[in-house]
């Protein structure tokens, strides 16, 4: 239907696995989400860290955050809430951050 915004009121990105140059257009503008887009990172993500910055010769969003600035997003480290395998825990631990920050 034409007219009718389709997008989601509110994205949550856990670990993106992408560059920020790749992504800078969408974070950049209303393309995302309708009301904020949230994005959690943390330094102690040892595949990004990684395999990642082997593969793609860069720095994922999900290790370092956005350096620019987006309206609309919202950046939080969630290091606190992982031990050396971040990666692969934010399924278990998204409740933890998410309800400690809804009010963002």
């Amino acid at each position: 239907e034409r007219g009718v915004d389709f997008r989601p009121d509110h994205v949550h990105l856990c670990a993106p696995a992408v560059q920020e140059s790749d992504v800078s257009t969408v974070l950049g503008g209303e393309f995302l989400a309708r009301k904020s887009a949230r994005l959690y990172y943390t330094p102690r993500d040892m595949v990004l860290a990684t395999l990642f910055q082997l593969i793609e010769r860069g720095q994922a969003m999900g290790l370092t955050g956005a350096r620019g600035e987006y309206p609309g997003l919202i950046q939080k480290e969630v290091g606190e809430f992982f031990g050396r395998n971040a990666h692969s825990e934010y399924e278990k631990a998204f409740h933890k951050f998410f309800e400690e920050h809804e009010s963002l």
